[in-house]
């Protein structure tokens, strides 16, 4: 009991998922405070011998770890991605007047994925204008991320 004012208080019980738990806790708030960058190591042989390179065991490790499924994306047109929160913020810059308010308002919301669903479709009859061509087939807005073709970028 505390003393001075009269409640009683209970000390929390011991397990082991409670202690998980908090290590998860602690474990993901430091994932969340980074940038992480990850390296894919890729064994170039079966018996780890140095000077010698096994084609299909390669192909196989880079297809498992999704490299080839990126490349094939990246070959497809969209090199360049964006979160919708860093699209908004580099590219509203660009929107028309009535545009930028209202992005404004969706910003002080959190919500940036609408944000990018309106400045990418505000900014489509501007583009066509100057290119039809880029706009069309250079910008898709995706669940977390909006893809962009070199041009459409520039």
């Amino acid at each position: 009991t505390a003393a001075a004012s009269g409640r009683v208080t209970r000390a929390k019980a011991y397990s082991v998922s409670s202690e998980f738990r908090q290590q998860l806790r602690v474990l993901m708030e430091g994932i969340r405070s980074t940038s992480p960058h990850f390296v894919r190591c890729i064994k170039p042989n079966p018996r780890s011998v140095p000077l010698e390179f096994h084609r299909s065991s390669v192909v196989e490790q880079l297809r498992y770890q999704g490299v080839l499924e990126a490349i094939r994306v990246s070959r497809a047109g969209y090199p360049v991605r964006h979160r919708h929160r860093e699209a908004v913020l580099e590219y509203r810059r660009v929107a028309p007047k009535e545009l930028r308010s209202r992005l404004e308002v969706e910003v002080a919301q959190g919500a940036f994925a609408e944000a990018a669903r309106l400045l990418f479709q505000g900014l489509m009859p501007l583009v066509k204008e100057a290119s039809p061509d880029v706009f069309a087939h250079g910008v898709q807005v995706g669940m977390t991320q909006i893809f962009l073709k070199r041009e459409a970028a520039e």
